[in-house]
């Protein structure tokens, strides 16, 4: 039962007292088989009108695994499987592993009410792996780059465009964050897919791509005439005509890190004679 929804709670043997539904709600439909996170399983009892019944027992079997009573307070506890309704008309009952690693399907059975009337109502809990690997691949990195990934405490360094796992296994449930906690020398690196919530599966689908860095080609421009242009290329494209009154230039076009720039004058401005200082290098 979720939301605000306008019931009405009665007493059992009030009138109205028949047990005519029972709705069991899970708290999960997984739990991890090392028994570190129990699910609560709690019952609610309606009699032929849809009210919420108060005060009617209601008896809990599993068919493995363990049931544990509730300490809330206000509510009935007993290890033996019976649980009396609240005044919001539920019962409930952890659901524990037992001790039990294994993988398998548990039945949670509650039933209330006095005899041919009685109701029964099933739910299943999927007992599954307690953990599970964390990796991915990478894409983009450039012949002797190296990145190094992160989860939580756990790093990995990745060499050249191959799939990665963290040497620590994540837990059922539990959430992981990958990022990138050192940058290649000449390139920068992002994660796609990183963030989620292990299930019962291996995580595969972690992606980090990589692109190298770029950078802008320029400098200063001096003693160009009054009307002037002066035509500039750089690697033999990448043209920019610079006019008389501009005092620098950045070519449009950037190289990648540690990528080669060459620039000359293409094409003299009338009456004057240009050249280049500093004009290559990587």
């Amino acid at each position: 039962i979720t939301g605000t929804t306008d019931v009405e709670v009665v007493a059992a043997g009030d009138g109205n007292g028949v047990v005519k539904y029972i709705n069991l709600v899970p708290s999960a439909l997984k739990m991890p088989a090392d028994g570190s996170k129990n699910v609560m399983v709690d019952a609610y009892v309606l009699d032929e009108n849809h009210n919420l019944m108060q005060g009617v027992t209601v008896s809990f079997t599993a068919s493995s695994g363990g049931l544990k009573g509730t300490l809330d307070a206000g509510t009935q506890s007993d290890t033996s499987g019976q649980v009396t309704t609240d005044i919001y008309g539920k019962a409930g009952m952890f659901l524990i592993t037992a001790g039990d690693s294994t993988l398998r399907t548990i039945t949670v059975t509650a039933s209330a009410g006095v005899g041919a009337s009685r109701v029964t109502e099933n739910t299943t809990v999927q007992v599954v792996v307690s953990s599970s690997s964390l990796g991915g691949s990478v894409s983009g990195l450039l012949a002797g780059q190296k990145v190094t990934l992160k989860n939580g405490t756990d790093t990995v360094e990745v060499s050249g465009n191959n799939p990665f796992t963290f040497s620590q296994l994540v837990h059922y449930d539990d959430t992981y964050a990958v990022t990138v906690s050192s940058q290649p020398t000449a390139e920068t690196c992002y994660v796609v897919n990183g963030i989620g919530t292990m299930l019962d599966v291996a995580v595969t689908n972690v992606q980090v791509v990589c692109s190298p860095n770029k950078f802008s080609t320029g400098g200063t421009i001096a003693g160009l005439s009054y009307n002037s242009v002066v035509t500039l290329t750089n690697n033999g494209g990448d043209d920019l005509s610079i006019e008389w009154w501009d005092s620098g230039f950045t070519f449009p076009t950037k190289i990648i890190s540690e990528g080669s720039y060459d620039v000359a004058v293409k094409t003299q401005p009338v009456g004057q004679l240009c050249f280049v200082v500093n004009g290559s290098g990587q």
